[in-house]
């Protein structure tokens, strides 16, 4: 008689336990939207060009800016990347050179990771050339009340001089279309001398 009488109970409890371990009547619906925002990210990082075809979108040249630190001095320069590599500047906050030139190779290229977000990136070789003028040929003249000013009368004594300097690093992707990246900068003959970095 006892046991007639727990039974009910006992079928009760075991009927309450087991819905504590059903998923809630949303979770399927939840787990959709999940999977489907899922598919659609990795459908969209399928697409990710990588630097060099990026590059090819901006027949114009893409615009990126170069920050460098050598010694205690920093300036920054802008240049613009055209296909396929091609290489033009832009304005400097350093001193103004007469001429500036530069090319660019690519060390290895990693493609993007279809799985793992902004995960392109590209070693380079990055060379420049700035050319400089020095030294006027100055003199004291004199005009008609007497006072002394200095004048430019000769470019006898003008030359040219080259920097020329080396960057090595890498660039990434840093987000939708917009890539960074830093590294050394090294003299001709491989003396580092510097840091740099650069940005999109």
């Amino acid at each position: 008689m006892c046991t007639l009488l727990l039974f009910p109970v006992l079928l009760a409890l075991l009927l309450t336990t087991a819905n504590s371990f059903l998923p809630p009547t949303s979770f399927p619906l939840k787990f959709n939207k999940q999977v489907n925002k899922q598919v659609k990210k990795l459908n969209s990082m399928s697409n990710l060009p990588t630097f060099v075809e990026e590059i090819n979108k901006y027949p114009q040249g893409m615009e990126f800016s170069l920050e460098e630190k050598e010694d205690k001095e920093t300036m920054s320069t802008t240049f613009y990347l055209t296909p396929p590599l091609s290489v033009t500047f832009g304005p400097t906050t350093g001193p103004p050179p007469l001429s500036t030139s530069g090319a660019m190779k690519i060390l290895n290229e990693t493609p993007p990771n279809h799985e793992v977000e902004n995960s392109a990136v590209l070693e380079f070789e990055f060379s420049v050339t700035r050319t400089f003028v020095s030294g006027f040929d100055t003199r004291l003249s004199s005009d008609d009340v007497g006072t002394f000013q200095t004048k430019r009368t000769s470019k006898m004594g003008e030359f040219k001089f080259d920097v020329k300097r080396v960057y090595v690093g890498n660039v990434e992707r840093i987000g939708d279309g917009v890539w960074g990246g830093e590294g050394k900068i090294l003299t001709e003959d491989g003396m580092e001398v510097g840091y740099f970095s650069v940005v999109q």
